[in-house]
């Protein structure tokens, strides 16, 4: 019997991709370096903000991370919603699921701070645990983050579903043997997902609801 959801954030619960282009061509623009597109910054995110940051920078100038990663912080911090709105249904399949007793959780390499504010302009309290980067355990693809979250919300492995967009959360699902639900409207097609080991995939957020029995 599933008692709990977790959720990526980024491409899953939420469209976050034009903010952190801004952010980073902002980063970019700031260094005097090339500005990078909408395609190329969506194969970029995934393995969380210093990730991105370093994929950003052209090959010639990686060596200048350290003066980049504070710069988009400081920028990301102050514009976090400017764009990023949930995706259609996903507000009210949040609302369903608490109506059927489900508790929540998020799991995503977002900062945990930054992760909290957006969760909490969307969402208020409606979900249950947040689980971003931070100190204490391994950013996704480790399955420390899914244990954490399935600790707080007091829930069994056998007891949750995990869904997601990308191919990092493929692997983070294996890695912690969770039943996983792959998502085709975020960052990652359906025939990626499906070929990373995806082998059930929806294609609104309210089928979600279908996996609830």
């Amino acid at each position: 019997m599933i008692k709990c959801v977790l959720f990526d954030m980024d491409g899953t619960l939420s469209n976050t991709l034009d903010d952190l282009k801004v952010a980073l061509n902002y980063t970019l623009s700031k260094l005097n370096l090339p500005l990078r597109s909408s395609s190329e910054v969506l194969s970029f995110v995934g393995n969380g903000i210093d990730a991105l940051v370093m994929r950003g920078l052209p090959d010639n100038a990686k060596d200048r991370f350290q003066e980049a990663l504070p710069i988009f912080k400081d920028y990301y911090k102050d514009h976090l919603t400017d764009y990023t709105r949930p995706y259609d249904g996903v507000n009210e399949t949040i609302d369903a699921l608490i109506a059927k007793g489900i508790k929540m959780g998020i799991v995503s390499n977002k900062l945990q701070a930054p992760l909290e504010e957006i969760v909490r302009s969307f969402w208020g309290n409606k979900i249950n645990a947040v689980c971003g980067i931070t100190d204490y355990y391994d950013p996704k693809p480790s399955p420390d983050m899914v244990r954490v979250c399935l600790d707080r919300l007091g829930c069994a492995l056998d007891e949750a579903i995990y869904v997601g967009d990308s191919l990092v959360d493929v692997q983070t699902a294996a890695n912690a043997k969770a039943r996983f639900i792959a998502c085709s409207w975020g960052f990652c097609t359906r025939e990626k997902l499906i070929a990373a080991g995806a082998t059930e995939v929806i294609d609104h957020p309210l089928e979600v609801l279908e996996y609830i029995k």
